[in-house]
């Protein structure tokens, strides 16, 4: 929304919290089963408005991004816990703005991934 951009900004700093998606996300594909096995990463996309000499105010934020899921793993309930990640993320449930993701998720090859307990 303005400033240097080789700075830190409030917006920027804002955004950064809504990281509680991820680890929402991570939460519960290991409870359905569905484990991400490589990169997890998303690259955030504001929509702002602002009138000139005023100041502006956010509209929408949207990740759009990408990862990989188990080869077996169910794509569809993959791309489904993105949506009911805003169930839980406070933040995401207290600012007055939309908050969406956008995936794009790969399906792993070879093996099927094996989850290991570190207690066993």
């Amino acid at each position: 929304m303005g400033g240097d951009p080789a700075k830190y900004n409030p917006e920027d700093m804002l955004g950064s919290t809504l990281s509680c998606h991820m680890l929402w996300y991570l939460h519960l594909c290991a409870n359905a089963g569905i484990a991400v096995t490589q990169r997890y990463r998303d690259e955030p996309v504001w929509v702002n408005r602002q009138k000139m000499a005023q100041a502006g105010s956010c509209r929408q934020r949207s990740a759009q991004g990408d990862h990989t899921i188990a080869a077996g793993s169910d794509t569809a309930r993959a791309a489904q816990i993105h949506q009911e990640v805003h169930q839980y993320c406070f933040i995401a449930r207290s600012v007055n703005f939309l908050v969406s993701y956008e995936p794009e998720i790969e399906v792993g090859r070879g093996e099927n991934f094996r989850q290991h307990s570190m207690l066993a």
